[in-house]
């Protein structure tokens, strides 16, 4: 990855590059801290999916937004800023997720996500 590193998009380059400050100025002290927010936000998840079958949950958390007129780093970065905000916790949680495609809205796609219990 060291010798392909610019071959990243922005959004991803940004991300690596903070991890790994983060690490290197305050040590595996945040990551363990991290690992012990995901199990509550697991735990959390799995309190409501004892009373229901599934979520149901906007995709993300904004209509689409039309691409940028020129693609450059700064655009990039504008344009994905809090797309993952409804997806990333089951990254974490290990919950299945899946997009469904509902509509559009102004011309551009909207979808929704089903949530449910792992296994």
């Amino acid at each position: 990855m060291r010798s392909r590193i610019n071959d990243l998009p922005p959004t991803v380059l940004i991300r690596v590059l903070l991890g790994e400050f983060i690490f290197k100025n305050y040590g595996p002290k945040l990551y363990a801290k991290a690992q012990n927010l995901r199990k509550v936000l697991k735990e959390s998840y799995d309190r409501v999916l004892e009373e229901f079958d599934f979520l149901l949950m906007p995709t993300t958390p904004t209509r689409p937004q039309p691409l940028p007129k020129e693609l450059n780093t700064s655009s990039a970065l504008a344009s994905a800023k809090g797309a993952s905000l409804n997806t990333c916790p089951f990254n974490l949680t290990g919950h299945p997720a899946i997009n469904v495609p509902v509509g559009f809205s102004k011309g551009l796609p909207v979808g929704m996500m089903l949530v449910s219990k792992a296994f």
